[in-house]
């Protein structure tokens, strides 16, 4: 990925369409755009084989919006960012293909208490190689919690009426989002130490 990064970068600057001075940003920028492609694209083929398709749109939507919004952890490699998405992914399906709606749905409101404590004690986090400001800081907390209120609000509204397994899809979600927000904490608070 960082080969075809740097290629796209260099061709970019030579058709004067992007400044050269800028080389390195451009070059972690498409890196990181090509890695969110491959994963999005393992994401689809996936959900093909398993024809699991609302199922992997309320995963990828929770997901993708609650990391934005709270940050965490993330892979020192883009492959080891791959394998830990298919793992968790893995994870869900296995819980939605085995477990029925009730039982899922009892799973799914014992884990909104914990995630919106740890959402509300240590978000937003940042990644070290992209620090986040004060005010920054200020908004994503906001935004985090006021969208996990929310999506609180629908889990135990779908928990209660037991409509269908998309209740356990958000938590398990959300509780993800959760484990990566504190292993993000823990790695900037040990770099900060050492």
């Amino acid at each position: 990925m960082n080969f075809l990064a740097k290629k796209i970068t260099l061709f970019l600057i030579k058709k004067n369409i992007i400044n050269g001075d800028d080389k390195e940003i451009y070059e972690y920028s498409f890196e990181v755009l090509i890695s969110t492609i491959i994963n999005f694209l393992i994401l689809i083929i996936v959900m093909l084989i398993t024809k699991r398709y609302v199922e992997t749109v309320v995963f990828s939507v929770v997901f993708i919006i609650t990391r934005r919004l709270v940050g965490g952890y993330h892979s020192k490699t883009h492959i080891g960012c791959t394998f830990s998405l298919i793992a968790i992914y893995a994870g869900l399906i296995f819980s939605i293909s085995n477990f029925n709606y009730e039982k899922l749905n009892n799973i799914s409101v014992l884990l909104i208490i914990p995630f919106m404590i740890i959402i509300l004690i240590f978000a937003p986090v940042g990644h070290y190689n992209n620090p986040l400001d004060d005010e920054k800081t200020i908004q994503l907390r906001l935004k985090g919690i006021i969208f996990t209120s929310i999506l609180s609000f629908i889990i135990l509204f779908l928990s209660y009426y037991n409509i269908s397994n998309y209740s356990f899809i958000m938590a398990y979600t959300e509780a993800i989002v959760s484990l990566l927000l504190i292993l993000g904490y823990l790695e900037n608070y040990y770099k900060k130490a050492f």
